[in-house]
Parts: C-alpha cells; sequence; structure tokens
C-alpha cells in the first residue's frame, strides 16, 4: 500500500511537473509571438508615420503647382488683353472681337450645362443605389415579417 501511496504521489508530481513545463513552454512561446508582433506593429506605425508624411509633402506640392498654373493664367491673359489692346481697332476688328466674345460666352454656358448634365447624372445614379438598397431592406423586412406570424 506505501508503495502504491508514493507511486501516486510520484505520478501526480511528474504530472504537475509536467503541466508547469508545458504552462511556461507556451508562456515562453506566447512572449515570442508577442515579441513578433509588437515589432510588427512598429513597422506598420513607422509605414504609416511615412506615408502621412508623403502625403502632406503631396499636398504642399500640389498647392504649390496650383498656385503656379494660377500665376500662369493670370499672366497668359494679361499679355492676351495687351495684345488686344495694341491691335487697331476697326469695323471688322469690333466684329470679330464681339464674335469671338460671344464665342466665349457660348463657351462658358455650354461648360455649365455639361457640369449640370454629369451632376444630374451623379445623382441619379447615387439615387438608383440608395432606391435598390431600400427595396432590398424592405423585401428583407417585409420576409422576416411573413415568417414571424
Amino acid at each position: 500500500m506505501r508503495c502504491c501511496k508514493q507511486f501516486l504521489f510520484l505520478s501526480l508530481l511528474f504530472v504537475s511537473i509536467n503541466d508547469l513545463c508545458a504552462q511556461q513552454s507556451a508562456s515562453h512561446i506566447t512572449k515570442k509571438n508577442f515579441k513578433k508582433l509588437s515589432d510588427q506593429y512598429e513597422v506598420l506605425q513607422k509605414s504609416i508615420k511615412d506615408l502621412e508624411l508623403q502625403r502632406t509633402q503631396l499636398e504642399k506640392s500640389l498647392k504649390d503647382y496650383d498656385l503656379r498654373l494660377k500665376t500662369f493664367k493670370e499672366d497668359l491673359e494679361k499679355k492676351e488683353q495687351e495684345y488686344d489692346d495694341a491691335l487697331p481697332e476697326s469695323d471688322a476688328d469690333q466684329k470679330l472681337a464681339s464674335a469671338r466674345q460671344a464665342d466665349a460666352i457660348r463657351m462658358s454656358y455650354n461648360l455649365q450645362y455639361l457640369q449640370l448634365q454629369n451632376q444630374l447624372q451623379n445623382q441619379s445614379g447615387q439615387f438608383a443605389e440608395v432606391n435598390d438598397f431600400m427595396k432590398t431592406k424592405l423585401d428583407a423586412i417585409q420576409k422576416n415579417l411573413r415568417k414571424s406570424r
């Protein structure tokens, strides 16, 4: 009987030591995984910071480009006006100038019309998407109501 108790005690001791070793190795693996994941997290954070820096640099470059483009456009318009002012004005020149002005106005109206048409198409598409979504949602609700009855 005493031998059996000693064997049982040794068996329990062995199982306890085995469990303890398994827990330590599991926590060791978890620590390794945690370290690996935290390193990956830091790399991702650095990448995000780099992307944010690139985005701000791109925004600054775009603002500079827009400013240069606006300045160029204004300078070009001034030169065109100076050129038009330097030309002698005759009846033919006045008719030509008024025809050009009418063409410019017509082109402006056409551009505005196209922009409105484009906005209308976009809004129609959005309305259709929302309408389809709402129909699907309504059908699902009706189906659930029928099932519950």
